[in-house]
């Protein structure tokens, strides 16, 4: 059970990322909190000097985030001097209040505008600006300048110390608990999947959830691929003998790919689980088959989790395979047995990541181009092409960084003015909130959400301040105690809910105000009132003030992707590297849903439906590129299907090329396909190409004739979604084919409008070991 539990955990936070900087950080406030507070005392210090310390210890605990080992320790060595400059600034400033909120407003702008320089101009600005606030919020004057400087060094030394050597990054541990993250993750998936055969339909969040879901596994998996490119993968994935781990091959030449190899069938047979359910859900299931299968899925759910049921998960694949072994081929693509199929194929690969092998050859995926073909012109020109781009997005950065930087000085310029007028010893929350709806955010949109969660996020804080300060305020060790749990929780929270960590700093922040023995209802609520001006300030400051637009960021994001699933259909047809050109395309995926995230999910009106919906068209060519690449991994040549990626490659190119163009209504692209199906085909039912797949499928001894007709499938829907993309909101035609009933409660464009997820019936396409699988599309459109 308790292994269960670290599964589940891990699957929110891979690798322990998130709770390793929320734990240093928490730690290395403690810990200067102890020594400078030894040192404040001794000097005859107010506590406010200890508190910038441990305050400098935790901001430089999670602004250092080089992962080089060399790099942080240089930055590290930058950032006392730089605190202890911001510490004499404002002390030296004390008595000037005209000119101390000026230097605050230029210190805001270069934080602002240097944070996109790279991670050391990042960390060195913004621990500038915390050194500089602090100094504002002590009230320090120019005596206590060399203790403070010298209570920040220790905090930057202690946060060195626990970064640098208690919790440096250790690349084979790492990528065990990102091997446990994906096991966990997965089997979400499974509970998420359990949740669709409940309902006849999938209604709006549960797709999202499913989305997220699908999305959050693929996530993972591109994280295993970072953790094992930058050393070679006998010593990446290569234990000492003292520290074995299942997961890990005999082989240690082929650990690396190996493991990339049962970290893609895995979230393969993820995507096939979920669209067999959805499949067989819109057949019709019978109560009794649902129940089953939601039985099934939640033992396969534990047994995921476990991380050591490897048995189970293969006597489950086996009594799958004995059970359907007698059946017809169309019965065994139907209905409750075709899920059960996609089910045990999941169970052999989580087996396979659980026992650290599996059956079969290596798949030639994630070999790089030849040695020879640097000599290619093509490549030369492409290399050329990229370093332009290089410069490009450096150039856009600066410019980018240049203009928030200006937004956000008006911004807190503005509120330091207002903040006086409400209190001229409190402005400097009104400051700070300005300044913080900035961080993190690109656009105008997205700035404006953070200050919505941030004014929220406070109001919150202040109700359950008022609490947790009236019950801890007479116990000095609980206070503590409390403060740096929520210390802790709100770091974690951070990277997913601004919301959560803004409720947690607020109580904080109410524990600090009951240390300095300033508590108060009226501190609070002042508080409040000062954030709300701070954030109204930060939110019309980015839609005013050269605000930047979220669709042309939105457009370059689609357009980045299109750009490498047009690669990923070149290495297809080079039949070289697939693999890896298939993860750029994913990672690029996950590039469109971070920048559609504030501009679509619970935002009203017909622009934020009509990203979203680009984003489930372009979630659908991602699997099926994915379910392309698969399809191919065992056919000596694309053959016949070189015309057909031809033709696709140079639709994807044109596409991407618009979208950089910045032209807004592709409409007008979405009927210029390149196979024979109807642009904006009903994707619940199959069409010809399915009924042709199952025909072909029919015949166990033309492996070769089925992996090619799978991958005409794929291309048809790869093809299906990018017309989906270009109008995302026109309603699908209704199809006919094998499985045409499937589709009837999609056929008024009314109810497609309303339910967009349309799916096709089930169709099958070659699994990488050579045996067929099922497959769908997923019903994320």
């Amino acid at each position: 059970m308790l292994h269960a539990l670290v599964s589940r955990l891990a699957a929110r936070d891979p690798a322990w990322r998130r709770a390793r900087r929320a734990l240093g950080a928490t730690l290395g406030a403690i810990i200067a909190l102890v020594l400078d507070s030894a040192i404040a005392s001794a000097a005859s210090q107010p506590i406010g000097v200890p508190l910038l310390g441990a305050v400098v210890a935790m901001v430089a605990g999670l602004s250092v985030t080089e992962a080089d080992r060399r790099a942080a320790a240089w930055t590290f060595l930058l950032l006392p001097p730089i605190a202890a400059g911001s510490v004499a600034l404002g002390a030296a400033l004390s008595t000037q209040r005209l000119a101390a909120d000026a230097v605050f407003v230029v210190i805001v702008f270069l934080a602002t505008a240097l944070r996109r320089r790279g991670p050391r101009w990042s960390a060195c600005s913004f621990l500038a600006f915390m050194a500089y606030f602090f100094s504002q919020f002590l009230h320090a004057v120019p005596p206590q300048v060399p203790w403070l400087a010298l209570t920040a060094t220790v905090g930057v030394a202690v946060a060195a110390l626990l970064r640098l050597v208690v919790f440096p990054e250790r690349p084979q541990s790492a990528l065990r608990q990102l091997v446990r993250a994906m096991e966990g993750q997965a089997a979400v998936l499974l509970d998420t999947s359990a949740a669709v055969l409940g309902r006849p339909e999938v209604p709006p969040r549960l797709r999202r959830r499913v989305l997220a879901a699908s999305s959050d596994l693929n996530r993972v998996a591109l994280l295993v691929e970072e953790q094992l490119d930058p050393e070679p993968a006998g010593d990446v994935a290569d234990p000492s003998p003292a520290d074995p781990d299942p997961r890990d091959p005999a082989d240690p030449e082929r650990r690396g790919d190996s493991l990339r190899d049962r970290v893609f069938l895995l979230e393969v047979a993820g995507a096939h689980v979920v669209s067999a359910i959805r499949g067989g859900v819109r057949e019709g299931l019978g109560e009794a088959d649902r129940a089953d299968l939601s039985r099934d899925l939640a033992c396969l759910a534990r047994s995921v989790r476990s991380g050591r049921s490897a048995g189970a998960l293969r006597a489950y694949s086996r009594s799958v395979s004995a059970a359907g072994s007698g059946s017809d081929d169309a019965a065994r693509y139907r209905g409750a047995l075709h899920v059960r199929r996609a089910l045990g194929e999941f169970a052999d690969a989580a087996a396979a990541l659980q026992l650290g092998t599996r059956d079969g050859e290596p798949l030639d995926a994630w070999t790089p181009p030849g040695p020879d073909a640097g000599d290619d012109p093509a490549r030369g020109e492409a290399a050329e092409a990229a370093a332009r781009k290089q410069a490009d997005d450096d150039r856009e950065a600066r410019r980018l960084g240049f203009r928030q930087g200006a937004q956000a000085a008006v911004a807190v310029a503005l509120a330091i003015a207002a903040g006086e007028m409400l209190s001229p010893t409190r402005w400097y929350w009104a400051a700070i909130t300005a300044y913080i709806v900035f961080v993190g955010a690109d656009t105008r949109v997205a700035t404006v959400r953070r200050a919505v969660a941030r004014t929220a996020g406070t109001f919150g804080g202040l109700i359950l301040g008022l609490g947790v300060a009236a019950v801890v305020s007479g116990s000095k060790p609980a206070v503590f105690a409390v403060l740096f749990l929520l210390v802790f929780a709100a770091w974690w929270l951070q990277p997913v809910s601004f919301f959560a960590s803004s409720v947690a700093v607020t109580v904080v922040l109410a524990l600090l105000y009951v240390l300095l023995g300033t508590y108060s209802w009226e501190v609070l609520v002042l508080r409040m009132e000062e954030t709300l001006i701070g954030a109204v300030l930060g939110g019309l400051a980015a839609l005013v003030l050269v605000p930047s637009r979220s669709s042309p960021v939105v457009r370059d994001a689609e357009a980045e992707m299109l750009d490498r699933l047009a690669d990923l259909l070149q290495a297809i047809r080079r039949r070289r590297g697939s693999g890896s050109a298939l993860r750029e395309l994913d990672s690029a995926f996950q590039t469109v849903r971070d920048v559609t995230r504030p501009v679509s999910q619970g935002v009203p009106g017909t622009a934020a439906r009509r990203i979203e919906q680009r984003v489930y068209a372009l979630s659908a060519a991602a699997y099926s590129a994915r379910m392309l690449v698969t399809a191919l991994l065992r056919v000596p040549d694309t053959g016949e299907l070189t015309d057909r990626l031809e033709q696709l490659t140079a639709r994807t190119e044109k596409l991407a090329a618009r979208a950089h163009d910045g032209v807004e209504d592709l409409s007008s692209l979405a009927d210029e396909k390149t196979g024979g199906h109807p642009a904006h085909e009903d994707l619940a039912s199959t069409g010809e190409a399915h009924a042709h797949a199952h025909a072909q499928a029919a015949d166990p001894g033309d492996a070769d004739g089925r992996a090619r007709m799978h991958a005409r499938v794929a291309l048809e829907r790869l093809d299906l979604a990018l017309s989906r993309w270009c109008d995302p909101l026109r309603p699908p035609a209704t199809g006919a084919g094998p499985n045409s009933s499937a589709g009837t409660s999609t056929g008024t464009s009314a109810a497609a409008d309303e339910r967009p997820d349309d799916v096709p019936a089930p169709d099958h396409t070659t699994h990488p070991t050579g045996a067929t699988r099922a497959t769908a599309d997923l019903p994320l459109r």
